[in-house]
């Protein structure tokens, strides 16, 4: 999909390590040609550069047989920001403060479909990282629906959100998750919380993220 609007790709800082997939892996690469050719080669804005390596990295849900391998980043990775114009042209509530703009979503759809709209606006499900991401996250769920976040099951078990960083223990209700039945790789949450761990398979209202310079 070609986005018109202006973008950026910078450093997206979290709390790590963390394991990601990747596609494939370019080594002795500037950062100018990993960020171009992981670009055109694959639908995903997000790279992981370290030294002269660069990994095009894949979504976190993705099966291991559709993906090269995995890595293990530090506290980073490389995603790519916007102008921040786009968000009020496509009625996103801006938050300057947290350099985002949400928006709800209410047309139910399974954690894939609804991670692949956020993705035609340039953005992802939702990352909850701080209270203050909550908090914006309950002032745009008002009715109290059942909402994805962002957060999924990685390989080791513990849940990652898409733009890495895990989960914080403090966001989930008690006893979760619990992985009711094996298959409970996604999370979801009402604006009144705390995080529950569902099937990714379910339909769900969703909150879009997109990251503003």
């Amino acid at each position: 999909m070609e986005f018109h609007y202006q973008q950026f790709r910078e450093e997206f800082l979290y709390t790590g390590p963390v394991t990601f997939n990747y596609y494939s892996l370019i080594p002795n690469s500037s950062l100018i040609y990993c960020t171009a050719t992981c670009s055109s080669l694959y639908n995903w804005d997000q790279i992981y550069y370290q030294g002269e390596d660069c990994y095009c990295l894949a979504p976190v849900y993705m099966e291991a047989s559709q993906v090269s391998g995995t890595v293990t980043t530090n506290s980073s990775i490389r995603i790519r920001y916007h102008d921040v114009s786009f968000c009020s042209e496509n009625k996103y509530t801006t938050f300057l403060n947290q350099r985002y703009c949400l928006k709800l979503f209410r047309n139910k759809q399974n954690f894939i479909n609804a991670e692949s709209t956020c993705q035609q606006d340039g953005g992802h499900i939702i990352s909850v990282y701080t209270l203050q991401d909550f908090n914006n996250f309950k002032s745009l769920n008002t009715n109290n629906v059942s909402v994805y976040v962002g957060g999924h099951r990685s390989h080791g078990k513990e849940f990652v959100w898409i733009t890495g960083g895990t989960v914080d223990e403090s966001f989930w209700k008690s006893n979760e998750p619990d992985d009711n039945g094996g298959s409970e790789n996604c999370i979801e949450v009402q604006s009144n919380g705390p995080f529950n761990d569902m099937r990714c398979n379910i339909a769900y209202a969703f909150i879009c993220q997109i990251l503003i310079k």
